[in-house]
């Protein structure tokens, strides 16, 4: 790792939480409590009580965010979805007229939009303008990122979480843009050594599977490879938006606030993440799973459980599942303090 990765951890203390502090009896509390807690609501109620440091967690001023930017290599003609699809998605959003609106409103989560560079700028008062430049790099012909560029991504993304007026314990995270998932499945497979054909297996990403997946395939082997090198490998193949989702995870775990990861994208950024803070781990949520080979690795190697069902489809409703997910967070964290605590009272009187 070289110096400016290296340089913006060190800002992060972020310390080690007790993963056995909060076992299986603090979160079940005996057969006298009403019913006992599912898997799923188990794992949500160890993050919530592990991050905020308490046995009585909250859940206050819920925000989604998302960041949206388009990746150079789409000019390569990549991408099975239209190179307009999320600058389309993110006006529609501003308008109040996508998916997600529908439920951040029924939840009274405050959504946020932010545009790091998308190939057609939006001129809207919901989206908050970060511009660096119209999409990144492209991978296959130069590094995707400068070095200021990766430094000022890192430091957006800390500063939209450090910035806000009030404080969020739970944050959602979606990332989208145009060729940011083939940027991402690239990420993953040169760090974690697992071959690309395997990350690409449905076809259901590229335009012409067989043969971009092969000029993929020889993309990666031209290009020197050092796993251990996590800043070279993000300069080479990131985009913004997902270099900003970094400083973002890291600021708000370092706040105590939990993270629900929407979308392939932004999980692959939050394992890379984990890679370089292991302690932001507890932190980090995932909202649901689409059964990819990359979701089901990153789900194994974080060691976490997705919060809705497998058989949602809303790959392309960015935001949705992160929004869909804060009831069951909700209920969870209001059976620890109701039925948990009324039962901790009457195992005490009966001492």
């Amino acid at each position: 790792m070289t110096s400016i990765v290296r340089n913006f951890l060190k800002s992060f203390d972020i310390p080690k939480r007790d993963l056995t502090r909060y076992d299986e009896s603090e979160l079940s509390e005996g057969l006298e409590a009403e019913f006992q807690l599912p898997e799923t609501f188990r794992n949500v109620a160890r993050s919530l009580m592990l991050v905020q440091n308490t046995k009585k967690p909250m859940i206050i001023n819920p925000c989604l965010y998302i960041l949206a930017a388009d990746h150079g290599i789409a000019d390569q003609g990549y991408c099975l979805q239209p190179q307009v699809f999320s600058r389309n998605y993110l006006q529609k959003s501003a308008e109040g007229k996508s998916s997600v609106n529908t439920f951040t409103r029924q939840h009274r989560i405050d959504l946020k939009l932010v545009d790091l560079g998308l190939k057609q700028a939006i001129s809207h008062p919901k989206v908050t303008p970060r511009r660096l430049a119209d999409a990144n790099g492209d991978f296959s012909i130069n590094p995707a990122l400068t070095a200021d560029q990766l430094q000022r991504c890192l430091n957006i993304g800390r500063d939209l979480v450090k910035s806000r007026l009030r404080h969020a314990s739970v944050l959602g995270l979606s990332l989208t843009g145009s060729g940011g998932e083939i940027a991402s499945l690239m990420l993953l497979s040169r760090l974690a050594d697992i071959p690309l054909e395997q990350l690409f297996s449905k076809g259901d990403m590229l335009r012409q599977p067989e043969s971009q997946l092969k000029e993929l395939v020889q993309v990666s082997n031209n290009i020197q490879k050092d796993k251990t090198n996590i800043e070279q490998e993000l300069l080479q193949f990131a985009g913004f938006e997902m270099v900003a989702a970094i400083g973002f995870i890291l600021q708000a775990s370092l706040q105590k606030s939990l993270v629900v990861i929407d979308d392939s994208t932004a999980l692959v950024m939050a394992w890379i993440t984990s890679l370089l803070m292991p302690t932001v781990t507890p932190s980090i949520l995932v909202a649901k799973s689409n059964r990819s080979p990359a979701d089901s690795y990153i789900i194994e190697q974080l060691g976490i459980s997705p919060l809705l069902g497998q058989d949602l489809n809303l790959a392309s409703s960015r935001g949705c599942a992160s929004a869909l997910s804060y009831p069951l967070l909700q209920s969870t964290c209001l059976y620890i303090n109701e039925v948990l605590v009324q039962h901790r009272q009457q195992v005490q009187n009966l001492q």
